[in-house]
């Protein structure tokens, strides 16, 4: 059965590129966020692709770019360092093929050629994005200290010594309203969203078997609410944050803990470790 689930999963991905074919009349155009690798985004549609192709050690797959929700950028076939290819389906891994050398975005104000070369990953509007850490590299992530590692498709954080600025955020500002759902393992760890770098956040803190959720300027001495919780079978807390501006309603387990009025309103979220090693998976944030 593990056999078969393996085929199946790397049946489904690819590399870099898109397939070029005409939209289908009436079809709705896909919004597309381009992380390009100098640090930049485009927002806009991608004129004539309608779908990506895959190329697997199985075969070639098409997948409609609407049923695409991410898709990150190996290094290079040659390093056998897969693309990474989330869909309504699933994760997949393989390499996008189609010769293109450059995309046309329609930014709404003009159309720019994009590089294909300079594409690190891409993320269609109203999907959801986020990191499955299923291939190697942090580059949609900003870290303030401590040590980050992806290996066998999990990141781990390490601190020796203990600190507030262990922390990682995910390089892009939120809405107001969105699901955040990461998974975590270990103690001393946990996730934090409306952060404006480390002055100002909300963290829900994983110690000792319970979640403590800190808040405002002084979010390491401001505890607004505390859990006592339990890790799922697999042994991670499956955590599930609904947040709507200043306040959030935190599930663990799909157990609802409760809703809490935070204090702080930045716009970006990301994973904690105080100290020791967390281990961290399927950090995904739905619009």
């Amino acid at each position: 059965m593990k056999k078969i689930l393996l085929l199946s999963l790397l049946t489904f991905l690819s590399l870099p590129v898109f397939a070029q074919s005409d939209e289908e009349p009436g079809e709705e155009p896909v919004l597309v966020v381009l992380h390009i690798r100098n640090g930049s985004r485009l927002q806009g549609t991608i004129k004539g692709v309608a779908s990506l192709i895959l190329k697997t050690p199985y075969g070639r797959l098409t997948i409609p770019l609407a049923d695409v929700r991410s898709w990150t950028r190996g290094d290079s076939e040659e390093d056998e360092q897969e693309d990474v290819v989330r869909t309504r389906q699933g994760t997949f891994k393989g390499w996008l093929i189609n010769g293109l050398e450059a995309y046309e975005v329609d930014t709404g104000f003009g159309i720019l050629s994009v590089p294909a070369e300079s594409i690190r990953s891409l993320h269609v509007r109203g999907t959801g994005l986020g990191d499955d850490f299923e291939i190697s590299g942090l580059d949609n992530w900003q870290s303030f200290g401590g040590t980050w590692q992806v290996s066998a498709g999990t990141l781990t954080g390490y601190d020796p010594n203990g600190g507030y600025n262990t922390q990682l955020h995910y390089d892009l500002d939120l809405p107001e309203s969105y699901v955040l759902r990461c998974k975590i393992r270990g103690d001393n760890l946990g996730v934090v969203w409306g952060a404006e770098g480390l002055s100002s956040m909300n963290l829900l803190w994983l110690s000792s078997g319970s979640f403590y959720l800190r808040t405002g300027t002084n979010w390491q001495n401001n505890n607004l609410a505390t859990w006592s919780v339990s890790p799922h079978s697999d042994g991670f807390y499956h955590l599930r944050l609904e947040v709507d501006g200043a306040r959030t309603v935190v599930f663990n387990n799909d157990i609802r803990l409760g809703e809490i009025a935070t204090t702080s309103t930045g716009r970006r979220a990301g994973l904690f470790l105080y100290s020791g090693t967390g281990t961290f998976d399927d950090f995904l944030v739905e619009q």
